[in-house]
């Protein structure tokens, strides 16, 4: 705002509820907001920087890509307030137009979810990230505990620009399984 405050909702890790701004300046801020639903939820996400850009999807109930269930950027099923949804939501995080930016999908799904979930996460093949290697992190947060894994994907050579990684079933061993 034009008073310098920030109003946002952030899905969170765990049960503190801590979260860090940093800014290009050198400044960093810090919050925190006690979670006490946590062990409501699970919470799987994937973080990077920069051009190494990754993709998360989640298939509920069987679904199929881009069928009903497929819970993805294009269809986050956001919540909205005193609606119930069944299943679960994706949120984006970050600005991919600032300097260095830091990015991240999270699926937010409840513990006590009966129908299964297959996750994916995908990395597209383009000029900015053929012929090397895409850094992340994946994150899976469950009843507030948190375990973080560092992801690597190897890219092909340039010439498969329009190809995509597929890292299937990402917990718990995250073994690459395809490329499209």
């Amino acid at each position: 705002s034009s008073s310098g405050m920030m109003f946002v909702s952030l899905p969170g890790m765990d049960p503190a509820g801590e979260v860090l701004s940093l800014f290009s300046d050198g400044l960093s801020l810090k919050a925190t907001e006690a979670l006490p639903d946590m062990g409501l939820y699970r919470r799987f996400a994937v973080q990077w920087m920069a051009e190494d850009a990754f993709a998360l999807n989640a298939f509920e109930n069987g679904a199929v890509y881009g069928g009903e269930g497929h819970i993805w950027a294009e269809n986050p099923q956001r919540p909205l307030p005193n609606i119930p949804i069944k299943g679960g939501y994706l949120t984006r995080l970050g600005d991919s137009a600032a300097a260095l930016p830091m990015l991240a999908e999270v699926y937010t799904y409840p513990m006590d979810l009966t129908a299964p979930v297959d996750l994916t996460v995908e990395a597209s093949v383009t000029a900015a990230t053929c012929d090397r290697e895409l850094l992340g992190e994946v994150l899976l947060s469950e009843g507030g505990t948190v375990v973080k894994t560092d992801l690597t994907m190897a890219t092909p050579t340039c010439d498969a620009i329009g190809d995509v990684l597929v890292l299937n079933n990402p917990l718990p061993d995250l073994k690459l399984a395809a490329a499209n």
